[in-house]
């Protein structure tokens, strides 16, 4: 079984969110095995290529933002896999992952990661409602690359708010749990930061657009990795099927 699959057939079984035990989160143990096995994913396991560069840059040349490419992998309502492959220099902003479990992997080149937790949760009546408040410094420009451990992030933990930058071309992949949807409530914010010069170490975070930013590139790319076979549920019967993406 190749390893994306392995990796499918996890989340498959963990977040099964569609049964009577949607309510639970996954234990320790659970988390431990996805990290595992995302832990040994490579680019080539994913038709990715591995083009690094040792260009360590600020800003993309001439000022101008680069193009992020993303890779859809797979997404059902229960999680999603995809890549982010960014050029050196370009940088994700400050967003989060409402409600959400997220484990990334950086299967090529270097980033840097800094990351917030919120102190209490804010308050949202509605979608409209710009979220801000309270939150605490998680990780400080950190730098992670294809070497490092996958790691997980919590609704209230790990570093749920955080921006990636570049320091080389570089790609990693992310596990989303439940994805991202508008109409169930959990948008991705974008925010700023206001710092709190009595307080160090933490900040009130302002929430300004669920709109992904106007400098903020973002291109799809095919995935040209090994073909996944998923289960699907058959409304015909209470057997799952067995069928090819």
């Amino acid at each position: 079984m190749c390893k994306i699959q392995a990796l499918y057939n996890a989340c498959t079984s963990v977040f099964a969110f569609g049964s009577e035990e949607a309510s639970l989160q996954p234990s320790s143990d659970e988390i431990q095995w996805l990290q595992h096995i995302l832990g040994s994913l490579e680019s080539c396991d994913l038709g990715i290529e591995d083009q690094t560069d040792d260009d360590v840059s600020g800003t993309p040349e001439n000022n101008v933002q680069e193009i992020i490419k993303y890779t859809h992998i797979h997404e059902c309502q229960d999680f999603s896999m995809g890549v982010f492959c960014l050029p050196a220099g370009t940088t994700i902003p400050l967003h989060d992952h409402p409600e959400m479990i997220v484990l990334s992997k950086v299967l090529s080149g270097s980033l840097s990661v800094k990351s917030y937790d919120w102190v209490r949760q804010p308050y949202c009546p509605d979608s409209t409602y710009k979220k801000s408040g309270l939150a605490r410094l998680t990780l400080e420009d950190k730098v992670f690359d294809s070497s490092s451990p996958a790691t997980v992030l919590f609704p209230m933990s790990g570093g749920n708010i955080h921006s990636v930058t570049a320091l080389t071309t570089c790609a990693f992949i992310d596990v989303l749990t439940p994805p991202y949807s508008n109409q169930q409530g959990r948008p991705s914010t974008y925010y700023i930061e206001k710092p709190i010069p009595s307080l160090p170490g933490y900040v009130i975070l302002e929430g300004v657009s669920t709109d992904i930013p106007k400098d903020l590139l973002i291109t799809g790319e095919i995935y040209r990795g090994p073909q996944l076979d998923f289960y699907e549920d058959d409304d015909d019967d209470d057997e799952d099927s067995y069928v090819s993406e």
